[in-house]
């Protein structure tokens, strides 16, 4: 998964980095904490989603962060898991990076 840093002329601070978080579509809806979370300092830009199944619906939604705290959730995307373990995204979401910002 890739990400890009919002316009830096919106930011409220400098960023510090962002968080990924995304669950199995059908162990999320049971229970929010069934989420697996990974932290990406900043400047990086990718970041690899481990410990997925093929044939599965996974949710990813990406937050940042800096020194005054984190941001609101983006959009959530829905992807699926394909047989050859490559992700396809089933709900075409733009995430609107104003609302990532701290």
């Amino acid at each position: 998964m890739s990400l890009q840093p919002p316009p830096s002329v919106s930011w409220n601070g400098d960023p510090l980095g962002y968080q990924v978080y995304y669950g199995r579509l059908s162990q999320i809806q049971q229970d929010e904490e069934n989420y697996h979370k990974v932290t990406v300092t900043y400047p990086t830009t990718n970041v690899a989603l481990t410990d997925l199944d093929i044939k599965n619906y996974y949710e990813v939604k990406v937050r940042s962060f800096n020194g005054k705290g984190h941001g609101p959730f983006s959009i959530p995307v829905d992807v699926y898991v394909g047989e050859a373990g490559r992700l396809l995204i089933t709900k075409l979401a733009h995430f609107n990076w104003k609302t990532l910002l701290c």
